[in-house]
């Protein structure tokens, strides 16, 4: 007979429903305030004439992503949407294909190509990797690398925000305009609220600080608005709101015409990005899901995650949307707030959804500089974290490495960095062994015996005649460099032996 439900049972059931239904809400306006920023960060400048495709195409992407990754998300603990790190990389993509293709009426139909080519690309990367059981070896790239990589990130991060909150973008050949009157006021009160956001949360561990900033920081902006006098249309005329947004639906998706329409030598022309997308967002996600699995006290499958964020962004790329895996942030504050993150994700692929359909004009009220803001908080978090932090944690040579790699990043391009890094990571390893004694232990047959029981007599001519035999217990890797270094000890010692020639 089946056992009905405890009245204490269906209480704790009530309640962490209620739990996940409250998180999701506030996880899912924090996820869509994220994906808004990186659909502005991916569609600035010249191509801010798409934005609102832009919007459709990354809405859709975090409604699959949370949808999928709650199904198949192995430890039901994360909840998935777009990234920062994938956005940042695919904005340079973004902004070098408006280059090539400037004035062209295939421009959109190129740009939606390429963001399906880098989900696609990435999503089947994820999939290998967690298919295969490679995932582990993704760790062993060295930490300055995967530091390096980050702090490049949050450079490309804090750069496209400035672009965001005030259309200039933040290069040297636009500094005399980037500093007029007019565009400080469009982007000084998003470093504000920037600074604020990251001192306090550096400083205070409350799961709940995060929205209360962004939405007491929307409600100070549109305050002012009011007490100034603005009209909603002056505001966004003055470049100070996301809008506008054309009626209806903003629903967007890679179409067969976008297809037959692309570019396809502007879109293959951009394989090093949707590389170093794929690697970027695999030590990302991996990162992301140890950090949950040390918050939550559980172990994760990593292999498991990299597959569910495989079948999430192939399903993504297909429609034309972001790079998605686990949200270190939502995730987190969703797990604070006791809610069960398999029903948070479904409510906020919901929102995402349902935003698409009929929450365009609520979005038109969303101040850009808080958007800016909250990349340059994200840029500027990375950025602290190897670049500050690093300091009074690593030794030199290794904090070096970042600072070369972010110059690079921020100098040449990121897969410049990667390549560099990659070779960085080997010459890492090579200086480093190479530093190890290979030999633990240099013994001899007078002093180390086999645990063979012997007579007397034997043992008295092993003693005696031991000295012939030396005994090396070795230890790490051995290549070209310590092999070699092991064949000069073996001559070394072999020189100096005193009495009877070692023979063995």
């Amino acid at each position: 007979m089946k056992k009905e439900p405890s009245d204490l049972e269906n209480k704790k059931a009530s309640t962490s429903l209620l739990s996940s239904i409250t998180a999701g809400f506030v996880c899912g306006v924090i996820a869509i305030a994220l994906i808004a920023s990186f659909s502005a960060l991916i569609f600035s400048g010249p191509l801010a004439v798409y934005m609102p495709k832009g919007l459709g195409l990354a809405l859709l992407s975090g409604g699959i992503i949370s949808f999928v990754f709650a199904f198949l998300d192995p430890s039901k603990s994360a909840i998935a949407h777009p990234q920062d790190a994938p956005a940042a990389i695919m904005a340079i993509s973004a902004a070098s294909i408006s280059t090539k293709l400037v004035d062209s009426e295939n421009l959109l139909s190129t740009i939606i190509t390429s963001l399906a080519i880098a989900a696609l690309c990435s999503g089947l990367f994820f999939f290998i990797l967690g298919r295969y059981r490679l995932g582990r070896f993704i760790r062993y790239i060295p930490y300055p690398v995967i530091g390096g990589f980050l702090a490049g990130t949050g450079w490309l991060l804090v750069q496209g925000s400035f672009a965001v909150m005030s259309d200039i973008p933040l290069e040297l050949s636009t500094v005399q305009q980037f500093f007029a009157i007019k565009s400080l006021k469009l982007w000084v009160p998003g470093l504000i609220f920037a600074v604020t956001l990251l001192v306090s949360l550096r400083k205070f561990d409350h799961p709940l600080l995060f929205p209360a900033f962004v939405l007491g920081a929307f409600a100070l902006f549109h305050t002012w608005v009011s007490l100034s006098g603005l009209t909603f249309q002056g505001a966004t005329d003055s470049g100070l709101l996301l809008g506008p947004f054309p009626d209806g639906s903003i629903f967007a998706s890679l179409q067969p015409s976008d297809l037959q329409n692309a570019d396809w030598s502007a879109v293959l022309g951009e394989w090093g990005n949707y590389a170093t997308i794929a690697l970027i967002g695999s030590l990302s996600l991996l990162m992301n899901a140890s950090s949950i699995e040390l918050a939550l006290q559980e172990d994760t499958d990593m292999d498991a995650e990299l597959k569910a964020a495989g079948y999430a962004n192939i399903l993504s790329g297909t429609f034309g949307g972001l790079v998605g895996y686990q949200g270190l942030s939502v995730s987190l504050l969703s797990f604070k707030m006791k809610a069960n993150s398999k029903h948070a994700g479904i409510l906020i692929a919901v929102l995402c959804l349902v935003t698409i359909f009929v929450g365009t004009n609520a979005l038109a009220y969303f101040p850009k500089m808080i958007l800016g803001g909250l990349l340059l908080f994200t840029g500027m978090d990375f950025m602290v974290t190897w670049l500050y932090d690093a300091w009074f944690k690593l030794p030199r040579i290794e904090y070096f490495l970042i600072v070369f790699l972010v110059v690079v990043i921020a100098t040449f391009g990121f897969l410049e960095g990667v390549g560099l890094g990659v070779l960085a990571a080997t010459i890492l390893f090579v200086v480093n062994y190479s530093r190890i004694d290979v030999v633990k232990h240099h013994l001899s047959g007078e002093n180390y015996h086999s645990l063979v029981e012997r007579s007397r007599k034997n043992l008295t001519i092993l003693t005696e005649r031991g000295t012939e035999l030396m005994i090396l217990q070795l230890q790490g890797y051995l290549f070209f460099g310590t092999a070699y270094q092991l064949l000069e000890k073996i001559k070394e010692a072999a020189l100096k032996t005193k009495g009877a020639p070692i023979r063995y």
